[in-house]
């Protein structure tokens, strides 16, 4: 997997070839995945599945093999005031570093600039080479946490490393949902104020103690 990923790492570190010119702070923003924080998607929509419905939240259904890589519709999040799409990669352009051909992306309800990417990453076991290929990139993180964590019945040390920058944060967890499977959010300060103000009106509602 580490081979693998040394020779598309560059997925990660060049900047995006998709951007709109002229965003307005995407100079101070990272790009990750191609895609450029602060600047808005210009990859061409996904293919649609002919003759099939779209949903309740107006997406339309794709086709799942698409011939180029492109964005899915975004829609909007219940729990907070954003919207989330999906990149679909070919499988010659698909990220080393994602465990899957599908990133998301985030947006304001009210903006089409990117305010966050996300992706699953493969498990513990890359670990060690994301964390230095992430500190390559963005320097030397401003926390690292580690602990045992059971999933699934394994025990597995499970590495939290947050670098926290001048208007963006990126987080890394090397085990998430298993221990194949870890995540990476690299968000912007308007997507956490967001996501923040989202979760709090959640616990606002929740019944108490």
């Amino acid at each position: 997997m580490v081979d693998r990923a040394k020779r598309k790492i560059r997925w990660l570190l060049l900047p995006a070839a998709c951007l709109s010119a002229g965003a307005a702070n995407a100079q101070t923003l990272p790009s990750v995945f191609g895609q450029q924080l602060g600047a808005a998607v210009t990859l061409p929509e996904c293919q649609h599945l002919e003759g099939v419905p779209a949903g309740s939240d107006g997406v339309p259904a794709y086709d799942p093999e698409q011939p180029v890589t492109c964005v899915q519709r975004p829609y909007e999040l219940g729990w907070a005031a954003l919207r989330r799409g999906t990149v679909v990669f070919t499988r010659e352009q698909t990220p080393e570093l994602s465990s899957g051909d599908m990133i998301g992306v985030y947006f304001s309800k009210d903006s089409d600039k990117v305010i966050a990417i996300e992706a699953a990453t493969p498990g513990y076991e890359g670990a060690p080479y994301i964390i230095a290929q992430l500190t390559a990139k963005f320097g030397k993180p401003t926390s690292i946490d580690e602990d045992r964590r059971i999933v699934g019945k394994i025990s597995v040390l499970s590495k939290h490393v947050v670098w926290k920058r001048s208007g963006f944060t990126v987080d890394y967890q090397s085990v998430a949902s298993s221990v194949r499977a870890g995540e990476l959010l690299v968000s912007t300060d308007e997507y956490d104020r967001l996501a923040s103000a989202g979760d709090a009106a959640q616990n606002a509602k929740r019944t108490p103690l």
